[in-house]
């Protein structure tokens, strides 16, 4: 009888020591939940692993962090679209003075491209092999021959000066000192002649047409 009341008086100890080191287990456990969960966020919290997904910070639209809407960008539109019309401007008003240029400009360049016009008309008239026909050719390699010089002319004519010549020919053509209808001839009879029609003679009509023009400023 005194052997069962001690093995069960030793029961109820085990029992009791087993409950309180399940409680302290517990307790343990939440405290240390408890001080993680605090390290996280609190001011000394750990920085989360690389590769950790955060969510970025959103702003409304058209204003800036902390901010409203730029003013600087706002500005700098404006300056952007001041300078955009002021260049336009700028480009018109080259492009008028290109196109219709003063009458001092353009009487200066009548009389200019006329000189250079007759200069040049003489100095291929010098090297026309009609003028000194070569007597050991015959008659078909000279006409050969004075059709390649009449083409060189024409190629030259138009590689240094037909741009120029048709420029002050569309100022003359504004002023309706000539129609369109008779510059047209006056142009083509020197680029687009048959072979043998010596163009140096219509480069001379051309020259003394723009002196003409150049006589009435």
């Amino acid at each position: 009888m005194g052997g069962f009341s001690w093995l069960t008086s030793n029961l109820v100890i085990g029992a009791i020591i087993g409950l309180a080191a399940f409680a302290l287990t517990q307790l343990g456990l939440t405290l240390w939940a408890i001080r993680r969960s605090a390290a996280s966020k609190g001011p000394f919290a750990q920085p989360e692993p690389a590769g950790a997904a955060t969510q970025p910070a959103t702003f409304p639209q058209g204003a800036t962090r902390g901010m409203g809407p730029s003013a600087s960008e706002a500005r700098l539109r404006d300056e952007n679209e001041k300078l955009k019309a002021e260049n336009e401007r700028l480009r018109a008003e080259n492009e008028q003075y290109a196109s219709q240029p003063d009458d001092e400009l353009l009487k200066e360049r009548c009389f200019g491209l006329s000189e250079e016009l007759y200069a040049f008309a003489d100095e291929r008239d010098e090297i026309d092999p009609r003028k000194n026909p070569d007597p050991t050719k015959g008659s078909w390699a000279r006409s050969q021959q004075e059709g390649d010089h009449d083409d060189e002319t024409k190629d030259l004519y138009t590689r240094r000066f037909a741009g120029r010549v048709t420029a002050a020919l569309d100022a003359a053509q504004r002023r309706e000192w000539i129609t369109l209808e008779d510059r047209k001839p006056l142009e083509n009879n020197i680029t687009a002649t048959f072979r043998f029609q010596e163009p140096t003679k219509y480069i001379r009509q051309m020259a003394q047409r723009l002196e003409a023009f150049g006589h009435r400023l």
